[in-house]
């Protein structure tokens, strides 16, 4: 039976739910990256003795380890500092386009064996290019918005807030963006977790026939105590300390409410960056935190405010609604799709600090709301695991490969 391809260089979460969706249906022919750690083994007893601990975080399931190809060096000299002592730059992107070519080269060996290939984006044109010479099929994700409309955004970002600019980081290397195009034509199907990545495509003509939207899953769930609302609301940002999350309109709308609000941020970015610098200072900067301690914040704050321009998911929202916390965010995020508004959660106008001061100021007089919204975020977190999404994914998979007789592929899925 013909098997799908799975290439990503790095696992992330969602990489993983698609990895056991296959897996367990035996479905999966191999999956391609550049590390992986598996138990019981020599390497996973030493990596925390030399101080490589930080490596588990690529650990995988013991029953992929047969079917798993890994290409480590250029990624272990990327995460040393050797390549930037020797004035040597080696990206994610580098290495994304590199391992393209060989594992292109694997399908091209092994092409009797595979199905198709299931890719993400800046990583699937050559894969692809090989699927299309065997009649394979091709499919592929997009995790973020469509770069047109990031672009688009940044542009109109810096000619309304130019004091930001500093701020607004988009494609440094913007001469490969032609490559999401030329994946985007070669694919039998586009995977995206929103309806808002959806809509960036469809704007710019793509196809929306071949988009299938899928909302990632939830963490697994803890729930918190609620206190009552005696003094300030307590609310924490977690994210990239940049404007493309709104982080002008978060300050300019916190800044309204003076002693009615305690905001505390989690995240990372050019400090260096003097109105960023000068925002950070008034309120409770907390630097970068492990993911557990980020958790143990959404379970200690009241509120998640997410004010993002733009995120074809994020993940911050799912994480602190099944900690049982209500999250306000914009229309522009993609787990909005997870939320009812006024029900589970809070939905407001992108690029608007008068739509974050209208909401908490409804909080403030409502401060109940908060519990509230809050057990019907953890009941909605209950609902979706990340085994639904796999589940989904799965389904969507079949369903796909069974309408495309055309490829005249014998299909067993």
């Amino acid at each position: 039976m013909k098997r799908i391809l799975l290439y990503h260089p790095f696992g992330n979460q969602n990489v993983r739910g698609v990895l056991s969706a296959l897996s367990t249906h035996n479905k999966l022919h191999s999956f391609h990256t550049t590390i992986a750690v598996f138990p019981h083994t020599f390497l996973y007893k030493i990596l925390p003795l030399v101080g490589l601990k930080k490596f588990l975080r690529r650990e995988y399931d013991e029953n992929i380890k047969s079917r798993t190809y890994c290409y480590p060096w250029k990624e272990l000299l990327r995460l040393s500092k050797i390549p930037q002592k020797l004035h040597i730059n080696i990206t994610s992107g580098n290495i994304n386009i590199q391992l393209n070519k060989k594992i292109s080269n694997f399908i091209i060996s092994k092409n009797e064996e595979i199905l198709g290939a299931y890719c993400y984006a800046h990583g699937a044109l050559d894969i692809f290019k090989a699927c299309q010479k065997y009649n394979k099929l091709c499919f592929y994700d997009l995790p973020i918005a469509y770069y047109k409309e990031i672009i688009d955004i940044a542009q109109l970002e810096k000619k309304q807030n130019p004091q930001w600019s500093d701020c607004i980081y988009v494609y440094k290397n913007q001469k490969n963006l032609h490559i999401i195009d030329e994946e985007l034509k070669l694919a039998d199907c586009i995977f995206v977790a929103s309806s808002y990545v959806k809509s960036t495509l469809i704007k710019y003509g793509y196809n929306a026939d071949n988009i299938y939207s899928i909302p990632y899953g939830f963490p697994p769930i803890s729930p918190k105590e609620y206190r009552p609302i005696t003094q300030k609301i307590k609310l924490l940002y977690v994210g990239g300390l940049h404007q493309l999350k709104g982080l002008s309109y978060m300050f300019e709308a916190i800044d309204h409410f003076k002693d009615k609000v305690e905001l505390s941020i989690v995240g990372s970015g050019n400090l260096d960056v003097p109105l960023l610098h000068k925002n950070l200072k008034k309120y409770n900067y907390l630097g970068s935190l492990p993911h557990q301690k980020v958790l143990q914040e959404m379970r200690k704050c009241d509120i998640l405010l997410f004010p993002t321009l733009s995120d074809g998911f994020g993940m911050v929202v799912t994480e602190a609604m099944s900690q049982g916390t209500p999250v306000i965010t914009t229309n522009n995020c993609g787990a909005a799709d997870l939320i009812k508004n006024d029900i589970n959660g809070w939905i407001i106008s992108s690029r608007s600090s008068l739509s974050i001061i209208d909401k908490l100021n409804y909080i403030l007089n409502h401060p109940n709301e908060i519990e509230r919204v809050g057990r019907n975020a953890i009941h909605t977190a209950q609902m979706r695991p990340w085994e639904k999404y796999n589940e989904d994914i799965m389904n969507t998979i079949q369903n796909i490969c069974n309408k495309k007789t055309t490829k005249t592929i014998c299909i067993n899925i």
